[in-house]
């Protein structure tokens, strides 16, 4: 078979089944392929990616119950093994089945095409022989990576919401049950004793935050490190750092000074956005 038939019939059944215009480059740009992958695999690897595809669709439909049907129909209706745009009368032999049945056929195969997992999967195993065939360009796309990433983080976040949902419904039943358990005269009696001792319990931990810092600034005045018998007040001067604006311009001249350089350990921190 001609690579334009079948370019052509993969390109109708992807419209079909996405109910828009698509066609093989436009899903490789929805997938975060870059351009030039595309263009090289326009050029080069035009023929493995379609038939990668419709391995793909073949192998999915043929592991529905009727798949060899399913399958024969799509592939008649857009020649991906075979160029037959021929009327429906001529398929019926070829499958098996009635002349009559074939529409019905047709119709079962490309609602089964357009469930979201299967072209899902389809398109996770495209782009995966996309990179495949194309790594050697050493053009991966940082935008491709930043969107799998934030992909994995999305999920992983759902699923963090999840648990902390499960949490806080938790708690709400301990509170529920103890409420339930104590009397309302004896929770009204314990929630006064917290406001009593809440405010008492400010006033001295301020009073302690003073004193601290009063012997902080005494011990930095001194200038030395001070022990007593329950405390020791650690004297710790003041670091010099280098001017790192000033540096990258020194380095400029002086590239030999960034042999010098440490690189610090990575690290993340979740932040909950408002």
């Amino acid at each position: 078979m001609e690579l334009k038939h079948k370019i052509i019939g993969v390109n109708n059944f992807l419209t079909d089944i996405y109910d828009e215009e698509m066609r093989l480059s436009l899903l490789l740009k929805k997938l975060h392929v870059s351009p030039e992958q595309i263009s090289y695999i326009s050029q080069y690897c035009l023929a493995q990616i379609a038939d990668n595809y419709i391995g793909s669709v073949k192998t999915q439909l043929m592991s529905y119950q009727d798949g060899l049907h399913l399958y024969n129909a799509i592939n008649h209706r857009y020649g991906f093994e075979e160029y037959d745009l021929d009327g429906l009368e001529g398929r019926g032999p070829e499958l098996a089945l009635s002349p009559e049945k074939i529409p019905q056929l047709e119709q079962e195969a490309l609602e089964s095409c357009r469930l979201i997992k299967n072209r899902q999967l389809w398109e996770d195993n495209l782009q995966d022989v996309a990179f495949q065939l194309t790594q050697h360009l050493e053009i991966v796309s940082n935008d491709t990576q930043a969107v799998n990433v934030k992909r994995s983080v999305d999920e992983k976040f759902a699923y963090l919401q999840e648990l902390q949902s499960q949490s806080a419904f938790i708690t709400r039943q301990k509170e529920e049950l103890i409420n339930q358990t104590i009397p309302l005269e004896i929770r009204t009696r314990l929630e006064e004793i917290e406001i009593e001792f809440d405010e008492k319990t400010t006033q001295i931990n301020e009073q302690i935050t003073l004193l601290e810092n009063d012997i902080k600034s005494e011990v930095m005045l001194h200038g030395a490190t001070v022990r007593s018998d329950n405390y020791t007040v650690v004297f710790q001067a003041g670091n010099r750092i280098w001017d790192s604006d000033k540096l990258k311009l020194y380095a400029k001249n002086h590239p030999e000074i960034l042999d010098l350089r440490k690189q610090t350990k990575a690290y993340a921190i979740i932040k909950k956005r408002n």
